[in-house]
């Protein structure tokens, strides 16, 4: 029969299985896996409470402690090249989607050397040509590439 302070004890593989899943959550949802700290204590807690569950460590705070700290210990070693070649990765795709194709007509002419602004979406945009052509005023343009605060626009050729 089970004492007062003996009842955590019974639910000490739960215990550190909700742990566990707390910290992969945190890490994962929050972090976006930019520390893999709390990755590693999540798998030695889950790891720990199965464990636990099994029987193959004894119900004491102290040893599940310790394998706590030893499995996290021992995933971060084998894990850790790993994961760093998963998150060193340089995504070099431009995300041109929604500026790219928007056309309008400029009111000033504009080139490499002397570009133009235009107004859109609350924000005024530098206006460079895409090529290095001038481009008059009353042009109707289109928008081939996004930088940082500045539209590159080609002449709009007419499709018949």
């Amino acid at each position: 029969m089970n004492t007062f302070f003996d009842f955590p004890l019974v639910y000490l593989p739960e215990f550190f299985f909700a742990i566990g899943i707390i910290l992969l959550l945190i890490e994962i949802i929050f972090l976006g896996f930019s520390t893999f700290v709390l990755f590693f204590l999540g798998i030695g807690c889950i790891a720990t409470s199965l464990l636990l569950f099994l029987g193959t460590i004894p119900l004491a705070v102290d040893k599940a402690l310790l394998a706590t700290s030893l499995i996290s210990v021992g995933s971060a070693i084998v894990l850790w090249r790993f994961l760093k070649q998963l998150t060193s990765e340089i995504n070099d795709t431009r995300v041109d989607e929604g500026f790219v194709n928007h056309e309008f007509t400029l009111s000033e002419p504009i080139s490499r050397t002397s570009p133009g602004s235009y107004r859109y979406s609350s924000i005024t945009w530098q206006v460079l040509p895409y090529k290095d052509v001038a481009l008059e005023a009353g042009m109707k343009v289109e928008v081939v590439s996004v930088e940082v605060g500045r539209f590159l626009v080609q002449e709009k050729v007419e499709q018949e």
